[in-house]
């Protein structure tokens, strides 16, 4: 028969180092906090005030966007007008441009859509 003695370590208490635990978890929480703030790459626009602005809560199928500069982003994607020409008739197109924006080029973007037969346009603008 085996007869098992018992150690004299019996008095130490056994424990579980959580210094590493708590390193890994700090990297995982900035690896998510920078991963999320890259998720959608978005410009940043002065939106044209209006007093008499609605709050409306509406999907829009696409989304155009147009920089001061002058650039055009569908769905957060550089574009040109004849991407534009690509949207089907039907679809719904909320249209977000910078106040200091060149109006021929929100012109060009609104003839564009119109001509296709695009109907569901929407303005983005800012309650004064």
């Amino acid at each position: 028969m085996i007869r098992l003695e018992p150690s004299d370590d019996s008095d130490e208490l056994s424990s579980i180092e959580i210094t590493p635990l708590v390193d890994i978890v700090f990297l995982l929480l900035i690896f998510f906090l920078l991963t999320a703030s890259f998720t959608y790459p978005t410009m940043r626009l002065n939106l044209p005030q209006s007093k008499s602005a609605k709050t409306a809560y509406h999907r829009a199928d696409y989304i155009i966007t147009i920089s001061r500069a002058g650039l055009i982003l569908i769905n957060n994607k550089p574009s040109d007008l004849k991407t534009i020409g690509k949207i089907p008739r039907g679809s719904s197109v909320l249209i977000l441009e910078d106040t200091r924006g060149p109006y021929g080029r929100f012109v060009e973007v609104l003839d564009e859509l119109r001509l296709k037969g695009v109907e569901k346009i929407t303005l983005a603008t800012k309650k004064k």
